[in-house]
């Protein structure tokens, strides 16, 4: 079985050569295209593809390479699929960001791929070409082009990729974000609010694909924080509100049992649900 995943790779690391589908190490039509390592001045940015692999061999070869450029996961490819695809890997600091192209196919983060361990992340999906359709945390959530899709990596999910599939995807520690989105996960598997800030982020998304081969290595790190920032200025709104949708759960049912006590506030109401009772008010 391949090994677990480093993602992101630290800004030093350099392959081994990698063998090519002849048997072969080095260029010369091998399936890692290229690895740029700590003598350049661009960042750490590699490429797989299948298009050198044995199509029986495709398969695995695919794992192997998802796995390490985001973390153990199992995929899930018709076995009739002539499946041509090509990952492209930028490590960014802390982050990583993939571009994924090729058929219909799926991903699974089973439970034997989460005991292998490694970091948490929130993959932040953006599908330029295909729909993705998402199971997490008993949710379903169907993503079209253009739309953010959150994923969770610290638990099992399925996602499914259907059409000609590309697809930008940002891999951001969860320790980054916790702290201002104490909510998170609320998030995953469900629609991201399209504001101001969601255009802003996705297209940073899109510019970096752009660029990809062009960023200097001493810029990946601020570019990194600089997408953590939007991503957060994008997610802070729905936190917001999912957060008030639950409290406002929860004074629904505390009026419902206190509905025949006239000494029954919103002062009480706010003791009982340990907020504020400006927060009571916001809600009713």
């Amino acid at each position: 079985a391949p090994a677990p995943a480093r993602c992101p790779r630290p800004s030093g690391w350099r392959a081994s050569p990698e063998p090519t589908a002849s048997g072969g190490t080095g260029g010369g039509g091998g399936a890692v295209l290229s690895r740029i390592g700590r003598h350049s001045t661009a960042a750490v940015y590699t490429t797989w593809t299948t298009e050198h692999i044995s199509p029986p061999r495709r398969a695995e070869f695919w794992r192997s390479a998802v796995c390490e450029a985001f973390l153990a996961m199992t995929p899930r490819i018709a076995p009739a699929c002539d499946f041509r695809a090509r990952l492209d890997h930028l490590a960014l600091g802390r982050l990583a960001f993939n571009r994924v192209r090729g058929p219909s196919h799926g991903v699974l983060r089973t439970p034997l791929d989460l005991a292998r361990a490694g970091p948490e992340f929130l993959f932040v999906n953006l599908n330029r070409r295909g729909h993705a359709r998402l199971r997490q945390f008993g949710r379903e959530h169907v993503a079209a082009p253009g739309e953010l899709l959150l994923i969770d990596s610290s638990a099992p999910y399925e996602l499914s990729e259907a059409g000609d599939v590309d697809l930008l995807s940002l891999a951001v520690p969860m320790q980054a974000l916790q702290s201002d989105l104490p909510q998170l996960h609320d998030a995953v598997a469900a629609p991201v609010p399209a504001g101001a800030a969601c255009r802003m982020f996705m297209a940073q998304l899109q510019a970096l694909c752009d660029a990809a081969h062009e960023v200097p290595a001493a810029s990946s790190g601020p570019i990194g924080d600089v997408l953590v920032a939007g991503l957060v200025a994008t997610l802070a709104p729905a936190a917001d509100a999912e957060a008030t949708h639950r409290l406002a759960r929860r004074l629904d049912g505390l009026i419902a049992r206190h509905f025949d006590d006239p000494d029954f506030s919103p002062p009480a109401a706010a003791r009982l649900a340990a907020v504020s009772v400006r927060s009571v008010h916001a809600c009713l």
